[in-house]
């Protein structure tokens, strides 16, 4: 028993001590350590308590919160000496181009690298220039008109150039856009008289945009940006911090598809615009919104580097489509009705036609834009649009008559004969 004492009294003494009974005397004091991360105010850039959309939103998300936080100024220092919170900056799609080269390429030559151009005085240059041919630009800008006269020039990609003039408005009238798909000169917002209408396109348009100021002073350009064209920044974020250390600063992507509804939208999402019989462009995020496949991301069938038009086997591969319409839809695309139309018609003739107008039409029921809302209504007296407004579904008029009618490239069908065909074509 006498033997065991001592260590019974020094473990007692270690649980009294371990309950602050017993305290020892202060010990050196350490080195200070790294500064931490930075916190929950870290998304208040400029400091004033708070959060401001148009400035701190930095992932694009329409939320001022922590996941705008990109980390502590770029600057070489290693963040110990208390130095202000500072944002990355843009580096430009050019920097990307580096180390992501196949995806740079075929940006370039989308309509999202070439949505806004800056003409330098000069007149632009195809971008598939040397890759075959895809609807000509303009050789000339609108009459009365140099390229000493023009600023920008919007789109021009595909479908339609529209010109802005040395002081930044848009330039309207008779004959005032080019319509490449036809090589002519349309109307363009002859409402307008020249020299008031605003180019306020650019928030859809260009890469860093911010809805104050005038960009290079011109007086009718709202807002100012980074740079021109959807670059790679407009969906990643800013790149700087990630150039500069790409393992430990990965780039974050929003791939949703509310994400590209920020442009590709006019209105509210749950309604459809229309005028003069036909879909109005650039809202395939409503479109799509209508139907069972709102629930899905444009990303998941479309390549958003690469364009869903312009064709070229190594340039753009499979016209930036990432899933064929049969990948899910395999039944109907082997339960057909007519061998004919197997043949020559692929699913976007009928499910995704051409019932959207950019430039100019083919004819009274064929426009230049696929439609993307799917899903076919075969009530033959239902009309696409009602005035102002568009129906949710494709209507016979687009889906079958665009080509079987008088109007149309294919045999003019009746109105029973079309039905005939259209009830129960895929069982």
């Amino acid at each position: 028993m006498n033997a065991s004492l001592p260590s019974l009294i020094a473990t007692t003494t270690l649980l009294l001590a371990g309950c602050g009974l017993f305290e020892g005397a202060e010990g050196p004091v350490g080195d200070a350590g790294a500064q931490g991360q930075a916190g929950a105010a870290c998304w208040d850039l400029n400091a004033n308590g708070d959060a401001d959309p148009d400035s701190e939103d930095l992932n694009g998300d329409g939320s001022v919160d922590v996941y705008d936080c990109q980390g502590l100024a770029s600057d070489g220092s290693d963040g110990e000496d208390g130095e202000d919170w500072a944002p990355p900056s843009m580096v430009g799609a050019a920097a990307c181009a580096d180390c992501h080269d196949d995806q740079y390429q075929a940006w370039l030559r989308s309509g999202m690298g070439n949505a806004l151009l800056a003409t330098g005085g000069a007149e632009p240059t195809e971008p598939w220039d040397g890759l075959g041919s895809f609807g000509d630009y303009a050789s000339e800008p609108p009459d009365g008109y140099t390229w000493a006269d023009i600023s920008y020039v919007i789109g021009g990609w595909a479908r339609k150039q529209v010109f802005v003039d040395a002081d930044g408005w848009v330039i309207t009238g008779d004959d005032a856009a080019w319509a490449q798909q036809h090589d002519t000169w349309i109307d363009y917002e002859g409402s307008y008289a020249p020299g008031t209408l605003a180019f306020e396109c650019a928030r859809c348009h260009t890469t860093g945009y911010r809805p104050e100021g005038n960009q290079d002073d011109l007086a009718g350009a709202v807002g100012t940006w980074e740079s021109e064209g959807i670059g790679c920044e407009r969906c990643h974020g800013h790149g700087s911090q990630h150039v500069e250390d790409p393992y430990m600063v990965p780039m974050p992507v929003d791939r949703s598809a509310e994400l590209c509804g920020e442009c590709h939208v006019r209105g509210a999402v749950g309604e459809l615009e229309a005028q003069d019989g036909f879909l109005r462009d650039a809202q395939q995020w409503s479109e799509l919104f209508q139907g069972k496949k709102h629930v899905m991301d444009c990303a998941d069938c479309h390549n958003p580097h690469g364009s869903a038009h312009y064709d070229h086997s190594s340039a753009n591969p499979d016209q930036g489509i990432q899933v064929e319409c049969e990948s899910c839809h395999f039944q109907q695309a082997a339960n057909q009705g007519s061998s004919t139309m197997a043949g020559y018609v692929g699913c976007i003739g009928c499910h995704m036609p051409d019932a959207v107008v950019v430039a100019q039409a083919e004819h009274a029921l064929q426009g230049d834009h696929p439609a993307h809302l799917f899903a076919i209504n075969i009530d033959i007296d239902e009309p696409q649009t009602d005035g102002d407004t568009a129906n949710p579904w494709v209507s016979m008029d687009f889906a079958c008559r665009s080509c079987h009618s008088e109007a149309g490239p294919w045999t003019a069908y009746s109105d029973a004969e079309l039905l005939d065909e259209a009830i129960g074509y895929h069982d």
